[in-house]
């Protein structure tokens, strides 16, 4: 729990983060006609996008991890697919909902505050 704590974190402090970069061009899509919705939309599936390719990557590590290591396993088959497509799921879920919260205030920006400020 810990560690799906931290990874929460880490999204959410990332998301942040590159939303704040992206605001004067999240303020000038609004100013030009986008709905709210489309902003959060768009930070919320650049975020799947990244938190698919990692978990890809990870679940193929993992494979490698567990051939090489499959012997110190007890009670559990070398490769476990339920329980690695559980925890995949239960990260990409966690991923998204840490980053609904900067995509949510990404798109109540104020485009004329936001632009004045560049």
């Amino acid at each position: 729990m810990i560690a799906l704590l931290l990874a929460a974190m880490g999204v959410f402090g990332v998301v942040s983060y590159a939303v704040e970069q992206r605001r004067h061009e999240l303020a000038l899509r609004l100013a030009l006609g986008a709905v709210p919705r489309d902003l959060l939309l768009l930070v919320l599936q650049r975020t799947a996008l990244l938190v698919t390719i990692g978990v890809t990557v990870g679940l193929g590590a993992a494979f490698v991890a567990m051939r090489l290591l499959g012997a110190l396993v007890f009670d559990m088959s070398p490769l476990d697919p339920p329980s690695l497509a559980i925890a995949a799921l239960v990260l990409i879920a966690t991923a998204l909902i840490a980053s609904y919260f900067p995509a949510r205030r990404a798109s109540r920006i104020a485009p004329m505050m936001a632009l004045r400020q560049q």
